[in-house]
């Protein structure tokens, strides 16, 4: 759905309904017919892909019905740039999905995507990749390294600072996100082989949550325009296996995003805050820019370094 009520305000309306009203309440009503869920997030000079799935009740928690039988076509305008094509991968946590073969989007050009699938209304929708807004600093400093106290870990603590210029004249947005490598490594033969490397995303605390930053819930910082005044400078951990483990390289990577990238996964993190806070938590309203359907189809631009955080 596209939207979420708060559920136990509407229980306590229906209770007090009952208290004044001698007519039986109706529990059973039908559940909405399903929609297609629509989700892509693309940028310029890459494969634009797309995962349809179907809508299902907020209260099941059944797996992703993904479809695979949709027609999937990128548009500009009225022209038809692309039929894609569908993808199944090999690893079996990831879904089928549908891709570009020949189109590569570009900056500034307003993109539409339609899908059709059986049983279900043709879903539209239309977004574009906003302009590059560039890092202008990324430094870490105050490396520390403590043993966590009963185990055989090793804590490292470091402070990164990031910068870029926000042009004060514009509504801009920004997915601010921090990766940390973390090699696995074998010896062998005298010489250090890195068998596997990992990136893991540097989460925040819902706690700096405003009306103009949000701790995205797959890690990151959402931001509107410039909300810390260019003090983007942050202290945090990372624990690693000395015996099998290599600290190595922090990213960093500023997403300048559409405002649809912006607001669905604003209100998506809101919600996931509020689920964690059980029924009493504020009401969010999912946003959604997928016409007959839900989901978010929208775009983004990057720009990302990366700095060895030991030597």
């Amino acid at each position: 759905m596209n939207r979420l009520f708060p559920l136990i305000s509407g229980f306590l309306i229906l209770l007090l309904s009952a208290s004044t009203c001698e007519e039986d309440l109706d529990f059973n009503q039908p559940d909405p017919a399903p929609k297609l869920v629509v989700i892509s997030n693309f940028t310029n000079d890459r494969a634009l892909q797309v995962q349809v799935t179907r809508s299902r009740s907020v209260l099941d928690n059944a797996p992703e019905e993904y479809i695979s039988n949709a027609r999937v076509w990128l548009m500009e305008g009225d022209l038809t740039l692309e039929e894609l094509k569908l993808v199944i991968p090999q690893n079996t946590k990831e879904g089928p999905y549908f891709t570009t073969v020949s189109s590569r989007p570009e900056v500034g050009i307003d993109y539409t995507i339609r899908v059709e699938a059986p049983g279900f209304e043709t879903v539209e929708a239309q977004s574009s990749i906003p302009p590059k807004i560039n890092l202008t600093a990324f430094r870490i400093d105050k490396i520390e390294m403590e043993q966590v106290p009963e185990s055989s870990l090793e804590r490292y603590y470091f402070t990164v600072s990031v910068s870029f210029h926000d042009n004060p004249d514009e509504r801009n947005y920004y997915h601010l996100i921090l990766y940390q490598k973390i090699n696995d490594y074998i010896e062998l033969d005298g010489d250090t082989v890195i068998v596997d490397s990992r990136l893991y995303p540097v989460y925040f605390s819902k706690s700096i949550n405003s009306n103009y930053i949000t701790a995205h819930l797959s890690g990151g910082l959402l931001l509107e325009d410039d909300p810390l005044n260019g003090n983007y400078t942050f202290r945090f951990s990372a624990d690693i296996d000395p015996e099998m483990q290599l600290i190595s390289k922090l990213f960093v990577d500023l997403r300048t995003v559409s405002d649809d990238y912006y607001f669905y996964y604003r209100s998506l993190s809101r919600i996931k805050d509020a689920d964690n806070g059980g029924f009493f938590g504020d009401p969010v309203i999912l946003y959604n820019n997928i016409l007959n359907g839900h989901g978010n189809f929208a775009g983004f631009s990057q720009s990302q370094d990366s700095l060895l955080v030991v030597n």
